[in-house]
Order: structure tokens, then sequence, then C-alpha cells
């Protein structure tokens, strides 16, 4: 009943926000996006529902997260050749992204002679591989 209740809320809120009023926006976005998240965690009874990938594309867009899966299974690092290669992105891309995300401290960038090797933060490889415990 509250479900329905804060999904009503979120959706005037977000039609609202569209005509003007971004805050409005913003409330509404919120409320019906943990409406969703809400949902989605009382599907089951097991301790988790998302997958893996289901909590990187939450948080990280397409080609972030295909820089995160790709790191994920490489735990020694790679380098923005390899990276590139395996994500299908052009260098120049890949670059741009690895800093953004290095300057999130999602990753870490490990000098290896006269390059780097990328590697995921320690702190978000243990979330993404074991959960949050």
């Amino acid at each position: 009943m509250w479900n329905y209740l804060f999904l009503v809320v979120g959706i005037f809120c977000a039609i609202v926000g569209i005509m003007g009023n971004v805050s409005l926006l913003i409330v509404g976005l919120l409320l019906i996006s943990s409406m969703w998240l809400t949902r989605m965690i009382s599907k089951s009874t097991d301790k988790a529902v998302m997958s893996r990938k289901d909590v990187v594309s939450l948080i990280f867009n397409e080609r972030e997260a295909k820089i995160i899966e790709v790191l994920l299974h490489s735990p020694g690092g790679l380098s923005l050749t390899e990276i590139s290669n395996l994500t299908g992105m052009s260098r120049s891309a890949t670059y741009r992204l690895l800093k953004k995300l290095s300057s999130r401290g999602v990753i870490v960038a490990l000098k290896e002679g006269s390059f780097n090797k990328y590697a995921l933060s320690s702190e978000i490889e243990q979330i993404l591989r074991h959960g949050s415990s």
C-alpha cells in the first residue's frame, strides 16, 4: 500500500519537475528509483537479488561498465591497449574513461616500466567480488 503511494507521489513529482521545478524532478526520480530497487530486492527471499552486473549497470554507464567487467576478470591489471582491445573501444575513448574512473577512485593506475596498468581499486574489487560485508 505505502509502496504504491510513494510511487504515485514520485510520478507526480517527476511530472511537475519536468514542467520546470528541478528539485521536484529530483525528488520524484529518487522516489521512483528507490521503489524500483525495493521491488527488485523484495522479489526474492535470497540474500542477493541483484547480480553484480545489475549493480554495475546502476552505478556506471555502459562504457564504464565494460571497463569494470574487463578489469574484474584481470586482477593483475591491464594496459590501456589491452583494455581498449577487450572492450572494443578506441584507445582515446578508453583513456578518457580510465581517467574519469581513476578520478572517482574506482580504478588505480599501476606504474609498470614506462607505461601504466589499470586495475580496480581494492575497495571496489572487494565490493564487486564478495559484497560489502
